[in-house]
Order: C-alpha cells, then structure tokens, then sequence
C-alpha cells in the first residue's frame, strides 16, 4: 500500500515536473525571435518537438526504448535544460527544478518505473 503511494505521489510529481518543462521549452522559443506572430510559431515548433521526443522515447507507452542509462540521462537534460533561461531572473526555480528532476528520476529509478512500456 505504501509503496502504491509513493508511486502515485511520484508519477503526479513527474508529470508537473514534465508541464513545467514544456512551458519552458515553448518559452525560451518565443524570446529567440523578435516578431510576435513568428515567436508563437517558434513557441509550437519547439513544444511540437518536445511532445514528438517524448511521445517517442518517454511515454509510457513509447513505441522505442533506450538503453536503461541513455534514458534516464537523456530524461534528465530534456527536463532541465530549458529551465537554464532562469538562472538570471530566477536562480531559486532553476535549482529547484533541477533537484527535483534528479530525485524524482532516482525515485523512478529505485521503483523500476524507466522504460515502462506496458
């Protein structure tokens, strides 16, 4: 029952952790460009990207399985990378983050829930 629950706790945390990652991607699209109607169209690009890599390699049900390290190193930078755009406005969200990520992708890890594949 216990372990249940912190599977549940987990996978909700994996899945904020995961919206707040496309937000970040689809924001740091938007401000590379200049033109509003074009940093819209970077903004969907991008988080098209991101939701086709992800459907790709890490939904639960991806159709392509890595390699049990390559997926959790890859799952990392995919998470945190976007959220380096905040080391300047917010260093505090940005280390947070990237701890979060860390030790939620260890709980995932610890609970055998990388390449799930049902």
């Amino acid at each position: 029952m216990f372990k249940n629950t912190i599977i549940m706790v987990n996978d909700i945390i994996a899945l904020v952790l995961e919206i707040v990652a496309l937000y970040l991607w689809g924001r740091w699209a938007s401000t590379m460009v200049d033109n509003k109607l074009l940093s819209w169209f970077a903004a969907l690009i991008v988080v098209g990207i991101f939701i086709f890599i992800w459907g790709l390699y890490f939904s639960p049900k991806a159709p392509r399985t890595l390699p049990l390290m390559t997926y959790y190193i890859l799952k990392y930078v995919v998470l945190t990378l976007p959220s380096v755009q905040l080391i300047k406005s917010n260093l505090f969200i940005m280390i947070l983050i990237i701890v979060s990520v860390a030790v939620n992708l260890v709980v995932q890890w610890k609970l055998g829930r990388g390449n799930w594949n049902f």
